[in-house]
Protein backbone atom coordinates (compact mmCIF):
# COMPACT_ATOMS: atom_id res chain seq x y z
CA UNK A 1 0.00 0.00 0.00
CA UNK A 2 1.35 3.71 -0.87
CA UNK A 3 1.21 5.00 2.82
CA UNK A 4 1.56 8.82 1.15
CA UNK A 5 -1.21 8.44 -1.45
CA UNK A 6 -3.68 7.33 1.83
CA UNK A 7 -2.55 10.54 4.03
CA UNK A 8 -5.43 13.17 3.80
CA UNK A 9 -3.63 15.97 1.50
CA UNK A 10 -3.91 17.99 5.06
CA UNK A 11 -1.55 15.83 6.32
CA UNK A 12 0.48 15.51 3.56
CA UNK A 13 1.09 18.97 3.41
CA UNK A 14 2.14 19.50 6.55
CA UNK A 15 4.35 17.09 6.52
CA UNK A 16 5.68 18.68 2.82
CA UNK A 17 6.03 21.90 4.74
CA UNK A 18 8.99 20.73 6.98
CA UNK A 19 11.13 20.18 4.34
CA UNK A 20 13.91 22.01 3.39
CA UNK A 21 13.77 24.12 0.46
CA UNK A 22 15.14 21.86 -1.79
CA UNK A 23 13.69 18.79 -0.21
CA UNK A 24 10.42 20.48 -1.35
CA UNK A 25 11.57 21.60 -4.81
CA UNK A 26 12.45 17.90 -4.99
CA UNK A 27 8.56 17.07 -3.83
CA UNK A 28 7.51 18.34 -6.73
CA UNK A 29 8.90 15.93 -9.32
CA UNK A 30 7.82 12.57 -7.37
CA UNK A 31 4.15 12.80 -9.41
CA UNK A 32 1.38 15.08 -10.39
CA UNK A 33 -0.51 14.33 -7.38
CA UNK A 34 2.79 15.99 -5.03
CA UNK A 35 3.51 19.15 -7.47
CA UNK A 36 -0.35 19.32 -7.61
CA UNK A 37 -0.39 20.06 -3.97
CA UNK A 38 2.71 22.25 -3.61
CA UNK A 39 1.45 24.20 -6.14
CA UNK A 40 -2.39 24.63 -5.16
CA UNK A 41 -2.33 24.40 -1.80
CA UNK A 42 -3.66 27.66 -0.81
CA UNK A 43 -0.38 29.03 -2.10
CA UNK A 44 1.35 28.46 1.47
CA UNK A 45 3.88 25.25 -0.05
CA UNK A 46 5.07 27.14 -3.30
CA UNK A 47 4.85 30.37 -1.45
CA UNK A 48 7.76 28.90 1.08
CA UNK A 49 9.46 27.33 -1.35
CA UNK A 50 9.79 30.92 -3.93
CA UNK A 51 10.80 32.62 -0.26
CA UNK A 52 13.77 29.82 0.79
CA UNK A 53 15.29 29.03 -2.40
CA UNK A 54 18.96 30.31 -2.76
CA UNK A 55 18.83 33.78 -4.85
CA UNK A 56 21.90 34.18 -6.48
CA UNK A 57 23.81 37.40 -8.96
CA UNK A 58 24.17 35.25 -12.12
CA UNK A 59 25.30 38.36 -13.71
CA UNK A 60 24.51 41.81 -15.26
CA UNK A 61 22.82 43.88 -17.80
CA UNK A 62 24.41 46.15 -19.21
CA UNK A 63 23.11 49.17 -21.39
CA UNK A 64 25.48 50.81 -23.87
CA UNK A 65 25.27 54.82 -24.84
CA UNK A 66 27.05 54.05 -28.41
CA UNK A 67 25.60 50.86 -29.11
CA UNK A 68 22.11 50.21 -29.94
CA UNK A 69 21.57 46.47 -27.67
CA UNK A 70 22.46 45.80 -24.47
CA UNK A 71 24.35 43.28 -23.16
CA UNK A 72 24.32 40.57 -20.75
CA UNK A 73 27.83 40.04 -18.86
CA UNK A 74 28.70 37.09 -16.68
CA UNK A 75 31.59 34.89 -15.24
CA UNK A 76 31.32 31.65 -16.99
CA UNK A 77 31.41 30.02 -14.66
CA UNK A 78 28.18 31.31 -13.09
CA UNK A 79 26.43 31.26 -16.81
CA UNK A 80 26.92 27.61 -16.92
CA UNK A 81 26.05 26.94 -13.47
CA UNK A 82 22.80 28.95 -14.32
CA UNK A 83 21.12 27.01 -16.68
CA UNK A 84 20.13 28.21 -20.10
CA UNK A 85 22.35 30.69 -21.98
CA UNK A 86 20.94 34.09 -21.17
CA UNK A 87 20.44 36.12 -24.40
CA UNK A 88 21.27 39.66 -22.65
CA UNK A 89 20.18 41.49 -26.49
CA UNK A 90 16.79 39.97 -26.51
CA UNK A 91 16.90 38.23 -30.02
CA UNK A 92 14.39 36.03 -29.05
CA UNK A 93 11.60 38.70 -29.48
CA UNK A 94 9.89 38.47 -32.62
CA UNK A 95 11.43 41.20 -35.79
CA UNK A 96 7.79 42.02 -36.46
CA UNK A 97 7.14 43.43 -32.57
CA UNK A 98 10.17 45.76 -32.51
CA UNK A 99 9.75 48.80 -34.01
CA UNK A 100 12.93 50.06 -34.11
CA UNK A 101 16.65 49.29 -33.94
CA UNK A 102 18.14 50.78 -30.66
CA UNK A 103 17.09 48.83 -27.59
CA UNK A 104 17.53 49.30 -23.57
CA UNK A 105 16.38 47.45 -20.49
CA UNK A 106 14.69 50.08 -18.32
CA UNK A 107 13.85 47.80 -15.26
CA UNK A 108 14.35 44.58 -13.72
CA UNK A 109 12.94 42.45 -10.76
CA UNK A 110 13.26 38.99 -9.16
CA UNK A 111 13.64 37.65 -12.51
CA UNK A 112 12.14 39.51 -15.32
CA UNK A 113 13.33 42.55 -17.33
CA UNK A 114 11.66 45.20 -18.84
CA UNK A 115 13.15 46.08 -22.16
CA UNK A 116 11.90 48.70 -24.69
CA UNK A 117 13.34 49.30 -28.39
CA UNK A 118 14.26 52.98 -29.23
CA UNK A 119 13.19 54.94 -26.17
CA UNK A 120 9.83 55.82 -24.13
CA UNK A 121 8.35 58.39 -27.10
CA UNK A 122 8.10 55.91 -29.84
CA UNK A 123 9.02 52.62 -28.78
CA UNK A 124 6.94 49.67 -27.29
CA UNK A 125 7.49 48.06 -23.76
CA UNK A 126 7.92 44.32 -23.49
CA UNK A 127 8.41 42.08 -20.52
CA UNK A 128 10.65 39.12 -20.65
CA UNK A 129 11.99 36.35 -18.72
CA UNK A 130 15.41 35.58 -20.30
CA UNK A 131 15.72 32.59 -18.98
CA UNK A 132 12.86 30.60 -20.48
CA UNK A 133 12.75 33.36 -23.24
CA UNK A 134 9.12 34.18 -22.50
CA UNK A 135 8.01 37.78 -22.85
CA UNK A 136 5.29 39.53 -23.61
CA UNK A 137 4.61 43.18 -25.69
CA UNK A 138 2.80 45.44 -23.75
CA UNK A 139 -0.22 47.53 -25.50
CA UNK A 140 0.18 51.09 -25.88
CA UNK A 141 -0.74 53.07 -23.20
CA UNK A 142 -3.30 55.50 -24.40
CA UNK A 143 -3.53 58.35 -22.12
CA UNK A 144 0.62 58.30 -21.32
CA UNK A 145 1.28 58.89 -25.45
CA UNK A 146 1.17 62.84 -25.00
CA UNK A 147 3.68 62.86 -22.57
CA UNK A 148 5.84 59.87 -22.66
CA UNK A 149 9.05 62.06 -22.89
CA UNK A 150 8.38 62.88 -18.95
CA UNK A 151 7.65 59.30 -17.98
CA UNK A 152 9.82 56.89 -16.52
CA UNK A 153 8.95 53.04 -16.38
CA UNK A 154 9.57 50.64 -13.35
CA UNK A 155 8.70 47.15 -12.95
CA UNK A 156 7.10 45.53 -10.29
CA UNK A 157 7.07 41.70 -9.58
CA UNK A 158 7.37 39.28 -6.56
CA UNK A 159 7.08 35.76 -7.21
CA UNK A 160 6.68 34.82 -3.86
CA UNK A 161 3.76 37.21 -3.54
CA UNK A 162 1.79 36.56 -6.86
CA UNK A 163 2.88 35.40 -10.78
CA UNK A 164 1.50 38.76 -11.67
CA UNK A 165 3.42 41.89 -12.32
CA UNK A 166 2.55 45.41 -12.94
CA UNK A 167 4.46 48.13 -14.75
CA UNK A 168 4.07 52.11 -13.37
CA UNK A 169 5.06 54.82 -15.45
CA UNK A 170 6.14 57.94 -13.40
CA UNK A 171 6.01 61.42 -14.14
CA UNK A 172 9.39 62.58 -13.53
CA UNK A 173 8.35 66.28 -14.18
CA UNK A 174 5.40 68.46 -14.56
CA UNK A 175 3.88 68.67 -17.67
CA UNK A 176 4.24 72.78 -16.88
CA UNK A 177 6.77 73.93 -14.26
CA UNK A 178 5.85 76.74 -12.06
CA UNK A 179 8.84 77.97 -10.22
CA UNK A 180 6.95 78.46 -7.02
CA UNK A 181 4.73 75.28 -7.23
CA UNK A 182 5.73 71.98 -4.70
CA UNK A 183 7.04 69.05 -6.03
CA UNK A 184 6.63 66.14 -5.97
CA UNK A 185 2.50 67.26 -6.22
CA UNK A 186 0.05 66.17 -3.37
CA UNK A 187 -1.55 64.09 -6.19
CA UNK A 188 0.63 62.01 -7.98
CA UNK A 189 -0.16 61.05 -11.27
CA UNK A 190 0.60 58.06 -12.89
CA UNK A 191 -0.39 54.91 -15.00
CA UNK A 192 -0.36 51.40 -14.35
CA UNK A 193 -0.37 48.06 -16.24
CA UNK A 194 -1.20 45.04 -14.71
CA UNK A 195 -0.40 41.30 -16.55
CA UNK A 196 -3.77 40.17 -14.00
CA UNK A 197 -6.26 42.32 -16.44
CA UNK A 198 -3.65 43.13 -19.10
CA UNK A 199 -4.57 47.00 -19.47
CA UNK A 200 -3.04 50.39 -18.45
CA UNK A 201 -5.18 52.05 -16.17
CA UNK A 202 -4.39 55.84 -14.11
CA UNK A 203 -3.11 55.67 -10.54
CA UNK A 204 -2.95 58.69 -8.43
CA UNK A 205 -0.66 58.44 -5.66
CA UNK A 206 -1.38 60.83 -2.33
CA UNK A 207 1.04 62.38 -0.52
CA UNK A 208 1.83 61.82 3.06
CA UNK A 209 4.09 64.53 4.70
CA UNK A 210 6.13 67.28 2.82
CA UNK A 211 7.50 67.54 -0.64
CA UNK A 212 10.43 67.29 -1.41
CA UNK A 213 10.84 71.08 -2.16
CA UNK A 214 9.73 73.78 -5.11
CA UNK A 215 10.10 73.52 -8.76
CA UNK A 216 12.89 76.27 -8.92
CA UNK A 217 14.97 74.48 -6.32
CA UNK A 218 15.18 70.34 -7.41
CA UNK A 219 16.96 69.58 -10.50
CA UNK A 220 15.42 68.48 -13.78
CA UNK A 221 17.56 67.93 -16.15
CA UNK A 222 20.04 65.06 -17.01
CA UNK A 223 23.05 63.81 -14.78
CA UNK A 224 26.40 64.53 -16.05
CA UNK A 225 27.48 61.45 -16.19
CA UNK A 226 24.69 59.69 -17.91
CA UNK A 227 22.49 60.56 -21.01
CA UNK A 228 19.86 58.95 -19.13
CA UNK A 229 17.61 61.10 -16.98
CA UNK A 230 18.24 61.44 -12.95
CA UNK A 231 15.55 58.18 -12.54
CA UNK A 232 17.17 55.35 -13.08
CA UNK A 233 17.32 53.49 -10.40
CA UNK A 234 14.29 51.53 -8.80
CA UNK A 235 13.89 49.04 -5.85
CA UNK A 236 10.51 47.29 -4.45
CA UNK A 237 10.46 46.24 -1.28
CA UNK A 238 8.07 44.81 1.02
CA UNK A 239 5.22 46.47 -1.04
CA UNK A 240 6.65 49.45 -1.73
CA UNK A 241 8.39 50.35 -5.11
CA UNK A 242 11.60 53.24 -4.27
CA UNK A 243 12.48 55.26 -6.88
CA UNK A 244 15.72 57.28 -7.02
CA UNK A 245 14.38 61.06 -7.82
CA UNK A 246 17.86 63.08 -9.07
CA UNK A 247 19.72 61.97 -6.06
CA UNK A 248 17.93 64.95 -4.34
CA UNK A 249 15.38 62.24 -2.61
CA UNK A 250 13.73 59.07 -2.73
CA UNK A 251 9.65 58.78 -3.25
CA UNK A 252 8.37 55.80 -1.17
CA UNK A 253 5.62 54.45 -2.88
CA UNK A 254 3.25 52.41 -1.55
CA UNK A 255 1.20 50.23 -4.06
CA UNK A 256 -1.54 48.47 -1.64
CA UNK A 257 -2.95 52.12 -0.56
CA UNK A 258 -2.06 54.26 -3.44
CA UNK A 259 -0.12 56.79 -1.27
CA UNK A 260 3.88 57.83 -1.22
CA UNK A 261 6.13 59.66 0.95
CA UNK A 262 9.16 61.45 0.22
CA UNK A 263 12.47 60.48 1.79
CA UNK A 264 15.35 62.62 2.46
CA UNK A 265 18.70 61.90 0.74
CA UNK A 266 21.77 60.87 2.84
CA UNK A 267 23.89 63.11 0.87
CA UNK A 268 23.36 66.94 0.84
CA UNK A 269 21.44 68.56 -1.74
CA UNK A 270 24.29 70.64 -3.19
CA UNK A 271 26.43 67.45 -4.35
CA UNK A 272 23.83 66.64 -6.23
CA UNK A 273 24.88 69.78 -8.88
CA UNK A 274 28.36 68.16 -9.11
CA UNK A 275 30.39 65.03 -10.10
CA UNK A 276 28.97 63.04 -7.76
CA UNK A 277 27.31 59.26 -8.44
CA UNK A 278 24.08 58.10 -6.83
CA UNK A 279 22.90 55.32 -7.35
CA UNK A 280 19.50 53.08 -5.41
CA UNK A 281 19.18 49.42 -5.30
CA UNK A 282 17.77 46.21 -2.83
CA UNK A 283 19.68 43.31 -1.47
CA UNK A 284 19.00 40.94 1.13
CA UNK A 285 18.36 43.13 3.97
CA UNK A 286 16.53 46.29 2.49
CA UNK A 287 16.95 48.93 0.72
CA UNK A 288 20.88 50.67 -0.08
CA UNK A 289 21.85 54.18 -1.29
CA UNK A 290 25.37 54.35 -2.63
CA UNK A 291 26.92 57.43 -3.83
CA UNK A 292 30.54 57.73 -5.32
CA UNK A 293 32.40 60.96 -5.20
CA UNK A 294 35.76 61.15 -6.44
CA UNK A 295 37.44 58.37 -4.93
CA UNK A 296 35.36 58.15 -1.78
CA UNK A 297 32.37 54.69 -1.71
CA UNK A 298 29.66 55.30 0.51
CA UNK A 299 26.94 52.77 1.01
CA UNK A 300 23.36 53.56 3.42
CA UNK A 301 20.85 50.92 3.99
CA UNK A 302 17.08 52.12 5.10
CA UNK A 303 16.16 51.54 8.58
CA UNK A 304 12.69 51.70 8.75
CA UNK A 305 12.20 50.44 11.90
CA UNK A 306 8.32 49.11 12.61
CA UNK A 307 7.01 52.11 11.59
CA UNK A 308 5.74 53.25 8.43
CA UNK A 309 6.55 57.15 8.95
CA UNK A 310 10.21 56.35 10.02
CA UNK A 311 12.87 56.50 7.30
CA UNK A 312 16.24 56.89 8.39
CA UNK A 313 19.90 55.97 6.41
CA UNK A 314 22.29 54.38 8.53
CA UNK A 315 26.04 54.17 6.85
CA UNK A 316 27.30 50.88 6.23
CA UNK A 317 30.26 51.45 4.28
CA UNK A 318 32.66 54.32 4.19
CA UNK A 319 36.25 53.94 1.75
CA UNK A 320 38.62 55.49 -0.35
CA UNK A 321 38.69 53.66 -3.66
CA UNK A 322 41.97 52.76 -5.96
CA UNK A 323 42.11 54.51 -9.08
CA UNK A 324 41.74 51.59 -11.08
CA UNK A 325 38.47 50.48 -9.10
CA UNK A 326 36.86 54.33 -8.95
CA UNK A 327 36.32 53.68 -13.14
CA UNK A 328 34.68 50.83 -12.80
CA UNK A 329 32.49 51.46 -10.44
CA UNK A 330 29.87 53.37 -11.96
CA UNK A 331 27.54 50.64 -11.76
CA UNK A 332 27.24 49.34 -8.19
CA UNK A 333 25.25 45.76 -8.48
CA UNK A 334 23.32 45.27 -5.65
Amino acid sequence: MDLAAALHDDALAAVLGRLPARSLAASRRVCKAWRDLVDDRHGQLLLRLRILLPHAVCGIFVNYQDHGKPHFFARPAAATAAGPRIDGEFDFIDDQKRMWRWSRVLDHNNGLVLYTDDDLRNGSFFVCNPVTRRWKCLPRCPSGDEWRWHLHAFLVFHPAVSKHYRVLLVSRKPKKEVDGAEWPPSRWRCHEFSSRTGRWQEKVFVREGEAAGTIANLTMDYLPYSMEPRWRFSAYWQGNLYVHCHGEYVARMSLSDATYRVIKSPIDRTVCYSDVKSFLGRSEKGVYFVAIYKWQLRVWILDTGSSPYRAEWVLKHNRVLKPDDCYLSLIPVL
